[in-house]
This record gives C-alpha cells, sequence and structure tokens, in this order.
C-alpha cells in the first residue's frame, strides 16, 4: 500500500471534520483558508484515498441515562476467543467498541451503562459464553479527547 502524504492544509481539514462532520463546505473553507469548491474537492480526494472512510453521529450516552462508562478487559480461554463471543456482542448494545488486542488481555470492550447492577448483568452475561478466562473491568472518570 502506498503512502499517502497529506499538506497542513489536509490535516486541518481532518482535525475539523473529526470535531464536526456536518459543518458545510463554506465553513470548512473558512476556517482553513480556501474557498467551498476547492475545500469540497478537497474533503472528495480525503475520501477517495480513504483517509476519511466515513461520517458518523457522536453519541451523547448520558443524555440516554447510561452515566457509568466502563473498559472491560477480557483474558479468552483458549489462544483465539470462542464462537459464541461476537454474536454475543452483537446483542448487547451497551458495547460500543469492542478491540482485539496484543498484551495481557486478548479484547478491550467500551461499556455504557445506567447502573452498577446493569453493569454486574453485563459482565455475568459475558462469563456465561464460557469464553472468558478472566476479566478486568474499569470505571473512567472523565475523557478529554475522543
Amino acid at each position: 500500500m502506498e503512502t499517502i502524504v497529506l499538506d497542513q492544509i489536509d490535516t486541518v481539514i481532518l482535525r475539523e471534520l473529526r470535531n464536526d462532520g456536518r459543518m458545510s463546505y463554506r465553513e470548512l473553507g473558512e476556517r482553513v483558508g480556501l474557498s467551498a469548491t476547492a475545500v469540497a474537492a478537497r474533503t472528495q480526494r480525503l475520501l477517495d484515498e480513504e483517509i476519511i472512510s466515513g461520517f458518523m453521529a457522536q453519541i451523547n450516552h448520558r443524555a440516554l441515562g447510561n452515566t457509568i462508562h466502563a473498559l472491560v478487559d477480557i483474558k479468552f480461554n483458549q489462544s483465539q476467543f470462542g464462537p459464541d463471543f461476537i454474536p454475543l456482542l452483537d446483542t448487547l448494545p451497551q458495547v460500543t467498541a469492542a478491540r482485539f488486542v496484543t498484551g495481557p488481555f486478548d479484547c478491550a470492550l467500551d461499556v455504557w451503562v445506567e447502573s452498577s447492577d446493569e453493569l454486574t448483568q453485563l459482565l455475568i452475561d459475558l462469563k456465561r459464553t464460557g469464553d472468558v478466562a478472566e476479566m478486568q473491568t474499569r470505571l473512567v472518570l472523565m475523557t478529554t479527547k475522543s
């Protein structure tokens, strides 16, 4: 795969779109010092080159009543996760991201729940798969950059 070189304007476009993916090309152009047409062409090039892979909504979990944000690290019983684990994740709306990682744990889950009771039940459900050998749960106190 060929490395794509970005100039300073491309870098600013990416930063601005990461902060607000719905801003108009006119507003984006004002922020980077280009016309709306020029910034639209640059953004399209970043999409075509798959530097930008899409635009998505950033969910305010607290507004939905989910006040507990936890990170759940999982070590599987075997060298690879079992066949029941990924399908289970699809049924758990509390899990907002699952990353398969290196290190002492095999998987890291991002979890949002309403209460400690809901978190407890989620951890029980995860253990029930038979795939989980060990879990470590950490509560997120503050997030400064997402």
